[in-house]
Parts: C-alpha cells; sequence; structure tokens
C-alpha cells in the first residue's frame, strides 16, 4: 500500500508476498524455507493474502470520496449533497376492465390478478360490479398494482386475464394497457452517471442546466429536451421557441416543478401533459412536458449451436445480452441490428445465428427499429424467441 502520483496505489498479490518474505527473512533469518507448501511459506502467504485484500478495501474507501469511483452507500452520500437520491425499485400499476354475472364485491388489498407466466396483481380499491346498461352483464374498471417491485411487472396490454383465486360472479378480468412504473433498483452506473452530469451545470436556465433539474428529480431514469430555436415547428413536433420535454419516470408534479425552477422566464414549454407549478411568491405558472411511452423489442432468433454450448444457459446468456443493450439505450434511441450482432457474439458456443426484430411480433426484419423521441425500448423474455440448432 502506497501513494504515488496515481493515487492510493495496492500492490499486487506477488508482490506483497515479496514483501512478507522480506519480513520474515529479516526476524527469522536467511535461511528459513519458504517454499509455498512449507510453514513458513504458508504462513508468508495468509498474512499477505489479508494485508492484500485489506489494501483493496482501504483504496476503494480512499475512492469513495470521488464520484466517478465511488460505489454502494458512498455514492448514495455524495449524491444527497447534490439533491440527487438512488432511485428505489417500484411497483408497477394497471388498469383492469372486470366483468361477471352479479354485483359482487371484490376487496382492495387482497383480491389478486395474474398473467399466464405468474406476475400477480392486487386489486387497489374495493371494487362492486355494476349493470350500468342493465343487460345483466355487471361490469367494473379498477386500478392494480403488482406485489412485486421489479421492472419485470411491466407487462403487456390483455396479458392480465386470470384469477389467482377464482371468485364466484366474476367471469373475466383483462388490461386494456400496458402495466407501467415498475423499476429495479438504480444500479451504481446509473447513479453516477447523474451525479457526474451535476458537475456539467447547476440547475438553470441552460440546456445543461435544465437535465441537472430533471436529473434531481427522484424516479427519473431518463430524459430528453428538445430545444426549438426556429421560428417554425420543428420536425419533433416541438412549436417554435419552445421547449418540448420527455421525462421517463418520476412523479408529473415533481418534474414540472424541476422544469419551471430550471427553465428561463418567459420560455414556453410544450406538452400533453399539463401541471401547476408555483413560484416563490405563490405565482402559478402551467408547465406542459411529455412521457416517454415503453416500446417493447420483439426478436425472433436462430442459432447453429457448437460443441461449446451450453445447453442449460446458453439461451438465457442471449436473453440477458439483449436485455443488457436494449434497456440501457436512451429515449429515441435506434436499436441497431449491428449491436444486436456484437451481443449474439460475444456468446459462447455459437457458429452462426440470424435475426429478426421490431416492434410488431408479427412484422420481423432484419433492420434497425427506429424510435420516437418519446420513445423508450424495452425488452424481457418473453418477447425473445430463441431457435437453437446443432452445428
Amino acid at each position: 500500500m502506497a501513494f504515488d502520483d496515481t493515487g492510493y496505489y495496492v500492490e499486487s498479490f506477488n508482490e506483497e508476498v515479496s514483501k512478507q518474505t522480506d519480513v520474515f527473512k529479516k526476524f527469522l533469518g536467511d535461511d528459513i524455507n519458504i517454499d509455498p507448501q512449507s510453514n513458513y511459506g504458508r504462513i508468508i502467504r495468509a498474512v499477505a493474502y489479508n494485508n492484500w485484500k485489506e489494501n483493496q478495501k482501504q483504496q476503494q474507501v480512499w475512492l469513495n470520496g470521488y464520484g466517478q469511483f465511488a460505489a454502494g452507500v458512498s455514492l448514495d452520500y455524495l449524491a444527497y449533497n447534490r439533491g440527487i437520491f438512488r432511485n428505489q425499485s417500484q411497483q408497477a400499476t394497471a388498469t383492469v376492465n372486470i366483468t361477471g354475472s352479479s354485483a359482487v364485491l371484490l376487496e382492495g388489498g387482497t383480491t389478486e390478478f395474474m398473467t399466464d407466466d405468474g406476475v400477480y396483481f392486487v386489486l387497489v380499491e374495493d371494487t362492486v360490479l355494476s349493470d350500468v346498461d342493465g343487460d345483466g352483464t355487471f361490469t367494473a374498471t379498477a386500478s392494480v398494482v403488482s406485489e412485486d417491485y421489479s421492472s419485470d411487472t411491466n407487462v403487456q396490454a390483455h396479458t392480465i386475464i386470470e384469477f389467482a383465486t377464482p371468485v364466484d360472479g366474476v367471469d373475466t378480468v383483462d388490461n386494456p394497457d400496458p402495466a407501467t412504473g415498475g423499476a429495479d433498483e438504480e444500479t451504481d452506473d446509473s447513479l453516477r452517471q447523474r451525479y457526474l452530469e451535476t458537475n456539467v451545470a447547476n440547475i438553470g436556465s441552460t440546456i445543461d442546466g435544465i437535465y441537472t433539474a430533471l436529473d434531481s428529480v427522484n424516479g427519473i431514469r431518463d430524459k430528453y429536451l428538445d430545444n426549438n430555436t426556429s421560428a417554425t415547428t420543428d420536425a419533433n413536433g416541438t412549436p417554435a421557441h419552445a421547449l418540448q420535454i420527455v421525462a421517463y419516470g418520476g412523479l408529473d408534479q415533481d418534474i414540472a416543478d424541476a422544469i419551471r425552477k430550471a427553465k428561463g422566464a418567459g420560455t414556453q414549454t410544450f406538452g400533453s401533459i399539463s401541471k401547476i407549478s408555483y413560484d416563490i411568491a405563490g405565482n402559478p405558472e402551467t408547465i406542459n412536458f411529455n412521457r416517454a411511452t415503453e416500446v417493447p423489442i420483439f426478436f425472433s432468433i436462430n442459432v447453429k449451436a457448437n460443441s461449446n454450448w451450453n445447453a442449460d444457459s446458453g439461451t438465457d446468456d442471449i436473453l440477458n445480452a439483449l436485455q443488457s443493450y436494449v434497456n440501457n439505450l436512451h429515449m429515441g434511441q435506434p436499436v441497431y441490428i449491428s449491436s444486436v450482432y456484437g451481443c449474439l457474439a460475444k456468446v459462447p458456443g455459437i457458429d452462426s445465428f440470424t435475426v429478426q426484430m421490431g416492434t410488431d411480433k408479427k412484422k420481423l426484419a432484419a433492420t434497425d427499429v427506429v424510435l420516437g423521441i418519446t420513445q423508450a425500448p424495452v425488452v424481457d423474455s418473453d418477447e425473445i424467441e430463441v431457435t437453437t440448432t446443432n452445428g
């Protein structure tokens, strides 16, 4: 362990062994047996290993004072000093339509629904089916929330179609729209990126300053700002001399407040979501912005495997590689077929492969998937079909 021009330097294990060998010889004599399998040799290596690991821990403690190297709770503390918090895992929410043959009361908090592959949702509030049209069909629309806190709970439309426990008088359940809001706990890499962006600019009316303001919103996962300085509506639909901000994650009011604090006075905001935000004098201002839309990417992959292919984990390796690539793309970024090829090329045991992908499972092609600025690409295992043949 030492400080040098590169910072806190930790010797390698072999260097530590050499150093401890010198110490033992100094106190016990040059003629001691230090062969690796001798008693002294084993003691030297045990002491060296312990010192080596402790020095690594001390090095990390030192590095934790710097945002680009900090990890875990130390990174949380640094981010907290900038008003940034690690995004916690979240449940997904959805709206379901329920039909039945009588005026059944479904209890909130206990009535469970599920998808075919076992993702559970629970009814938020007590709900009573009613015959609104007088035709003998009893219906209700209700909110449900996933039991798990995970991005995997963002299931697609028309997948919450089963009752965890059948209920007399209730026939069907269906979610007309995808479940949204489910999220995994933010990784160190993601939090570090948001933290480091605050070094670029303080919260203010510059583009970077507005990005910094949005980074301070709890739950924000991604953002995009279209600054139209022209005198006409641009290709993204942003009116002349206006800002279109697209947010992925976070609460509507928090986002509106962050935009108001950062944007310049008199700057027009554009979007389908409108919220009232108040300045320090209590004056209201309408803030407009847009929400990202999660767009599932479907894959059909044919793999020709060789003898190095792992029949137990090979398919999972492909799924993990594609999820790691697609789910880390920013809103509006294309899903490049060449990047998908790169992901598959890293999976052991593949001689060759073909790939088709797209946003419509029935219309896949070996071409890039182009997305709009309000679209966030996502993929889960249900959207990836892998067929394997032996070479």
